[in-house]
């Protein structure tokens, strides 16, 4: 918002001294000369001063909130006054009730106000609506090529393309939803899911992986958010990503410690149940079976750094002759093994980075595990680590 007046007539009105050729009923009338004073003045209580007609203009109102972003009450004051003043259909379709939210919600420092639940339920919304536009174009318009927009953000950046706000907002969503959302369960899971160690992150390159992940995602998402001239707005996004990707790093081994000691409790588990329910016609133990496929699959140290109580020596002579018990045991085993070493991800919902002071934080809570809700990955039964569960093993 551009000042149009000259300082002296401005600093007249402040100082409370005549202004001649100016009525001041006009001057309150105007938002232009409001908020020229306020921007000079800093002072809130002139804003009291404004017209009621002033106070619903919304780009008076969206430069107050600005002017004054470290006041969150009087900001809300400000934005609150607007946007009652709208009717329901406006609210509903008016592109400043959802900027002015979008706007607020991002000024508190609090998790959950109105100005956030708006935001929030507007953002859901548009979800919905691309899906949808996505769906109609598929099935009635096969000229349409939407290969690019997997989740439909062109179809947003197009409705709303005269707003920055809200095209952007969208988009920092989409991203957040991308890298900690309910289908890529966590930036842990996505990582640990892609790469073998922090080497081979590095070496692929941090900034690479969100190019090319967003780009998967949705590649016009990516294209308007790694924009050169969207820099400014989208950098404190990345950098924070890129801080959560330096505390997946460094919780690596207490990830792969605990992987490796989640793989090898349940192996033992589901290995040692199959033995017994089936009542286990064969002449080797739940270790040998275990032993046997570990040793096969290259995985021998894991069992025998993790195991509780697990003989690791290996004896070819034990294995020579095996009984058809034996042998649906190891199946079942090496059936395991494969698919629990297959990847380097733990379907738990805990994270290693809550061990830490700078915890990864997602702008949504995480959902629950993928293993509670993606057929095709396996689901164990509750581990019970009791001394008396892990005796149970050893009797076999």
């Amino acid at each position: 918002m551009k000042q149009t007046y000259d300082l002296k007539t401005v600093y007249n009105y402040i100082w409370g001294n005549d202004i001649p050729g100016y009525n001041i009923e006009d001057l309150e009338n105007d938002p232009l000369f409001m908020f020229s004073v306020l921007s000079c003045s800093k002072d809130k209580r002139m804003y009291e001063l404004c017209s009621d007609t002033v106070k619903k203009n919304y780009d008076f109102v969206k430069g107050v909130v600005k002017l004054f972003d470290d006041d969150f009450d009087f900001a809300t004051t400000v934005a609150e006054t607007y946007l009652s003043s709208l009717t329901e259909d406006e609210k509903k379709y008016d592109i400043s009730y959802h900027e002015l939210n979008i706007i607020m919600s991002n000024l508190s420092e609090r998790d959950i106000n109105e100005f956030v639940l708006r935001a929030t339920a507007f953002y859901e919304a548009e979800r919905v609506r691309m899906a949808i536009c996505a769906n109609v174009i598929k099935e009635t318009d096969n000229s349409i090529d939407i290969s690019e927009s997997k989740e439909g953000f062109i179809f947003s950046a197009a409705q709303y393309e005269e707003s920055e706000i809200i095209v952007d907002f969208i988009a920092k969503r989409m991203i957040n939803d991308a890298l900690y959302g309910e289908r890529t369960n966590n930036l842990e899971y996505l990582i640990h899911s892609r790469f073998k160690s922090v080497e081979d992150l590095e070496e692929y390159g941090e900034v690479n992986f969100l190019h090319n992940y967003i780009s998967m995602y949705d590649k016009s998402l990516e294209l308007y958010a790694f924009d050169t001239s969207r820099i400014k707005s989208f950098s404190p996004l990345f950098n924070e990503i890129l801080k959560n990707i330096e505390v997946v790093k460094r919780g690596w081994p207490m990830y792969m410690a605990r992987l490796n000691s989640w793989r090898v409790s349940s192996i033992e588990y589901e290995v040692s149940k199959y033995m017994l329910d089936n009542g286990h016609f064969g002449n080797l133990s739940c270790d040998d079976v275990i032993r046997y496929v570990a040793n096969k699959y290259g995985v021998l140290e894991v069992f025998k750094k993790y195991a509780y109580d697990f003989d690791p020596n290996y004896d070819e002579e034990k294995y020579k002759v095996l009984e058809f018990g034996d042998v649906s045991s190891i199946n079942v085993a090496s059936d395991l093994v494969k698919r629990l070493f297959s990847t380097d991800v733990n379907y738990d919902d805990y994270d290693d980075y809550d061990d830490y002071d700078d915890k990864i934080t997602p702008i949504q809570d995480r959902q629950e595990s993928l293993s509670e809700k993606c057929p095709g990955i396996i689901k164990f039964h509750i581990i019970d680590t009791t001394d008396e569960n892990k005796n149970s093993r050893n009797k076999l």
